[in-house]
């Protein structure tokens, strides 16, 4: 079953582990900015305790107006050393950049040990402005779905 924004996802009250992207400080909403030019790729290390399938999602903020308007929805491609892992979407929140949301996850199998997750701006996450694909995005959360029990 793939995700999406179609309904609220039930959650196991696990608020999962958050990984900071670049250097945020939350009271003031600073974070990093992505777009068609500027940070086209970012990297996010992450440290797994327990293998098992997990769901990534992202918090951001889209200002570029309503969701309803403008198909200004920044969309990106989370990697891991060049393995497809999913595809990102950033909707519009609104036309202010303090309103901040998650994206969509995406739920994959993570064995123990450290990883390095890419988001990347590719030539199939363009959308149908063409010219702004853009979001601020403060934090990575990764929240187990299952974990695997044996040879961890």
């Amino acid at each position: 079953q793939a995700p999406s924004f179609a309904s609220e996802p039930i959650t196991t009250g696990n608020p999962g582990k958050r990984y900071a992207v670049g250097n945020v400080q939350s009271d003031t909403a600073i974070a990093i900015k992505t777009t068609a030019t500027v940070n086209r790729q970012v990297t996010m290390p992450v440290d797994i305790t327990v293998a098992g399938f997990y769901s990534l999602d992202l918090h951001y903020a889209n200002g570029n107006g309503p969701i309803n308007t403008s198909n200004k929805c920044a969309i990106r491609t989370l990697r891991e050393n060049g393995r497809f892992l999913g595809t990102v979407v950033l909707p519009q929140r609104g036309e202010d950049w303090k309103k901040w949301g998650f994206s969509n996850g995406v739920s994959v199998y993570l064995s123990k040990g450290r990883h390095v997750l890419r988001l990347d701006l590719e030539p199939q996450n363009e959308n149908m402005n063409g010219e702004v694909n853009e979001a601020r995005l403060d934090y990575l959360r990764i929240v187990p779905v299952f974990r695997h029990r044996v040879n961890d």
